[in-house]
Order: C-alpha cells, then structure tokens, then sequence
C-alpha cells in the first residue's frame, strides 16, 4: 500500500486542468499526465480510479472553490441590489485570479461529463434563498403603497 502525498495529488490536479484547457478532454491521458506532474502513471491511480474519475472529481473541487469565493460576506436576506453585486464582484474576482479553473468549469459544463456530475447545493441553496427573500420582501413593499 503506497502512501497518499497531498503535493504530489495537487501538482497532479494542476497538471491535469492545465492539459484539459490546453488541449481539451482528448489531449488527457495518464501517461501524459502522469510525465507533466513528474509522477508514475501508477501514482495517479492511487488518488482517481480512471481518467472519468479525475475529471469528476476536479469539477466537484473547483466548482465547490468558485460557490465559496462566490459567498464571502454574502447574505442571502440583504437587499436585491446590494446582493447581487456582492456576489458578482466575488465572482469576476475568482475568476480573474484562477482562469484555468474557470475554463476547465466550463469545458464540462459544455460537455456530456456534465450529465454525470455532483454539484455542490451550497451556492444554489443560498441563491434560492436569496431570490425568493427578495421576492417577498419587494411583495410587502408592493403592496403598502
């Protein structure tokens, strides 16, 4: 049994966002991989159990980074206006500072592993919540005048 080494895992991470925005999903294979990160192909297979697997799994990852960048000091009960440019200035700001993940988010999204994805609920949880406490406080004002 080999032991788990979290840099190693991460350069393999990087590495792999990296070849799938430079060259697409096709361009990714283990070996690949496996000689970008300075790792044996057998490493990779310690932390992903296939090339699906990875992808899924750093999809799950990013978007999780992006919805908690997304949230810093938003408060699904502020007003309308003020929410929204919270939360849109977080994310132009993720995006700016980490444009491989954004393109590799949206590779998948535009793509069939899309189907087969987890997404985290935290960020639509706190949208939802947002909307309809906007709704309905813009529904009480409404109707008082």
């Amino acid at each position: 049994m080999r032991i788990r080494d979290i840099n190693k895992e991460l350069v393999i991470r990087e590495k792999a966002i990296e070849m799938i925005v430079n060259q697409g999903f096709d361009g990714l294979s283990m070996h690949k991989l496996a000689k970008s990160a300075g790792v044996s192909v057998a490493t990779i297979y310690i932390y992903f159990k296939d090339r699906e697997d990875l992808i899924q799994q750093l999809y799950t990852e990013e978007t999780k980074k992006m919805a908690d960048a997304t949230l810093i000091n938003f408060d699904p009960e502020s007003h309308f206006d003020e929410g929204l440019k919270i939360q849109w200035m977080n994310r132009i700001n993720y995006c700016v500072a980490n444009p491989y993940s954004m393109t590799f988010m949206e590779q998948v999204k535009h793509s069939p592993l899309i189907d087969r994805s987890v997404i985290d609920r935290s960020f639509l949880d706190a949208m939802s919540k947002f909307v309809l406490y906007s709704y309905q406080t813009e529904r009480i004002i409404a109707t008082t005048y």
